[in-house]
């Protein structure tokens, strides 16, 4: 039997800071905590915060099983993870039943496991590569929920920060990821008469 405690204690000093889902001693308030105490310092000095929410399409459905044990390699894993990992993945298949009619079964190649108890573990590792799009962006992650955040106190920072989100549209298409724009929202904080009309916009790569 896999002790599920030990495997997540095994992964939790590898997920990137930023990462609040799943991980001990952090959650959904712990976001609030960080991103709140940086909107109050920066509008209260008279600054702009620009924030972008991003809602990724189905992601734990995306998961590439070849791209993850390349990535879980990537994190100098000992072999015998490694095997172990590539064991849990490989070989699954999948049928659909409708009634009294079958569909073929057929193999699959992507996605975590429905329902697995280390499905969420595994997702954190293959999007645990994230931290290296953003140059100027702050960022905050829960599971696939992600949260991007800076200081925009010029036209020049704005322009950063278009830069930081098309690093991200890169990152998508290299893992195949789809991003829900439809449920994706940009929103400045000011206090101040003093406004940056910033736009951002998605450019899938």
């Amino acid at each position: 039997m896999v002790d599920l405690s030990r495997i997540k204690d095994l992964f939790n000093h590898f997920f990137v800071n930023e990462q609040h889902g799943f991980c001990r001693a952090k959650s959904r308030s712990t976001i609030a905590l960080i991103f709140y105490s940086y909107l109050a310092e920066t509008v209260a000095s008279g600054g702009q915060v620009d924030a972008i929410y991003t809602d990724l399409h189905k992601a734990f459905d995306k998961v590439d099983h070849g791209l993850l044990l390349a990535k879980l390699h990537k994190l100098d894993l000992r072999y015998p993870v490694l095997s172990w990992f590539s064991s849990y993945l490989s070989k699954r298949s999948q049928l659909i039943q409708i009634g009294n009619s079958i569909s073929n079964i057929i193999n699959v190649t992507s996605r975590v496991p429905q329902g697995g108890r280390l499905s969420p573990l595994i997702f954190l590792l293959f999007i645990n590569d994230l931290n290296k799009c953003f140059n100027t962006y702050n960022f905050l992650l829960f599971a696939d929920d992600m949260k991007l955040y800076m200081s925009n106190r010029s036209d020049e920072d704005t322009i950063s920060l278009q830069h930081d989100l098309d690093q991200f549209s890169l990152w998508c298409s290299l893992n195949g990821i789809f991003l829900n724009t439809s449920k994706c929202v940009h929103i400045s904080f000011n206090r101040s008469k003093f406004h940056i009309n910033s736009l951002y916009k998605w450019r899938p790569s």
